[in-house]
């Protein structure tokens, strides 16, 4: 489980650092808010999964099953990357 919530702060971290990279400022509101979006998911599911937040019914991103989100998940982290092929060095 550590190894989990090590690998989406590795992927938060990468999104925000993509969003401040970026060429031109649509993409950074871009990146941030794809960024914003799996962080929160992740978030309030870890919270629902050790019992301190109530149920909502949030998949964990790209691994529980979830047929939109996961499609909306894997779309956004293209876009990422993406925005990542045109950033600022």
């Amino acid at each position: 489980a550590t190894v989990i919530v090590l690998l989406f702060a590795v992927l938060v971290w990468r999104g925000l650092r993509i969003g401040v990279r970026a060429a031109d400022p649509f993409g950074a509101y871009l990146a941030l808010g794809i960024t914003v979006l799996v962080a929160t998911q992740t978030l309030v599911n870890l919270g629902v999964v050790t019992g301190l937040l109530p149920t909502k019914g949030l998949p964990l991103p790209f691994l529980s099953f979830g047929g939109s989100a996961l499609l909306v998940t894997m779309l956004g982290t293209g876009v990422l990357l993406n925005i990542s092929q045109d950033a600022r060095v």
